[in-house]
């Protein structure tokens, strides 16, 4: 057995020598494969993410923009402090004098900025109504609106009770026939200016006005004014010769019992001409007694009842 082994022995060392590598220990040893070293290399490069705030348009729920450096407001009108930016959106409150406010952001169009009050509380006002200031710093104290003065209100006019021939009572109304024999009612002329005049054909300062009449009319019938022209207790045709002689186009009524008459003129002289100046009401804003009246006066008491 020795033998037979020893001379394998020889022939294997034979063979080690003859390809010239020594026999070791380790050559003995199964080798277990190692992993091949690798050159680290560097990191491949990442693009840098900015941090800056992209701005974007802003709707109702949108982020405002951020503002580039502080900026302070100085409120020129009463500020209102709205819950997003328009006028649609709650109200929150009203800037109080004194109170200190900062901008935080704004719209794209910059009409709305976002703003901070003093207490913590966020909300949007319209920048029409502030004046942007860098220069100030972040915090300044928003200035209240003025007061406005209160404007008095315009007395509610008092109506009067009764019905009087006086100015500041209601003209008595009355029912008569004009030359055509229609009748005709004071109260018809309701919402128009007029002028009532009483008067004769045999009263020399009746007849004296009565062209001034006419040429008053002429101008002024369609600006709302009526020119009423009473006679009293005269017969139509003598009444009806004298309008057809100064080419009279008024309304002329004929108070042939003298009631009407009386009603307006109820003390004992029932001085003529008497001329009235009721307004669009039906209140009589004056009493001429006398005349003859002119143009000219009948346009300023008229129109004056006009406005």
């Amino acid at each position: 057995m020795r033998r037979m082994f020893l001379p394998v022995l020889m022939v294997s060392a034979i063979i080690a020598v003859s390809c010239g590598s020594a026999i070791t220990p380790s050559t003995l040893t199964p080798s277990v494969p190692v992993s091949p070293t690798r050159t680290p290399t560097s990191a491949p490069a990442h693009t840098a993410i900015s941090t800056a705030t992209p701005t974007s348009i802003l709707t109702s729920a949108a982020t405002p923009t951020p503002i580039p450096q502080p900026e302070a407001i100085v409120a020129t009108e009463a500020l209102n402090v709205r819950s997003g930016p328009g006028v649609n959106y709650d109200k929150l409150r009203q800037v109080k004098e004194g109170e200190k406010l900062k901008i935080i952001g704004r719209t794209e169009a910059s009409d709305w900025l976002k703003i901070v009050t003093s207490d913590g509380q966020e909300g949007w006002v319209a920048a029409k109504f502030v004046t942007v200031n860098t220069n100030l710093g972040r915090v300044v104290v928003a200035q209240a609106p003025p007061t406005p003065t209160p404007v008095p209100a315009t007395p509610t006019p008092t109506l009067p009770l009764e019905a009087r021939p006086e100015p500041g009572y209601w003209a008595p109304d009355f029912t008569l026939s004009d030359l055509y024999g229609n009748q005709v009612s004071l109260s018809n002329f309701r919402g128009k200016v007029v002028v009532l005049n009483i008067w004769t054909t045999w009263c020399k300062p009746c007849v004296e006005e009565m062209p001034n009449f006419q040429s008053f009319h002429q101008d002024y019938a369609n600006a709302g004014i009526t020119v009423i022209a009473i006679n009293r207790k005269e017969e139509p045709g003598t009444v009806s010769n004298l309008v057809q002689q100064y080419g009279l186009t008024f309304t002329v009524l004929l108070d042939t019992s003298g009631q009407v008459s009386n009603t307006y003129q109820p003390d004992q002289k029932k001085t003529l001409p008497t001329t009235f100046f009721i307004d669009k009401a039906g209140i009589i804003r004056e009493k001429r007694i006398g005349g003859p009246i002119g143009k000219q006066e009948l346009i300023d008491k008229s129109c004056d009842l006009c406005n």
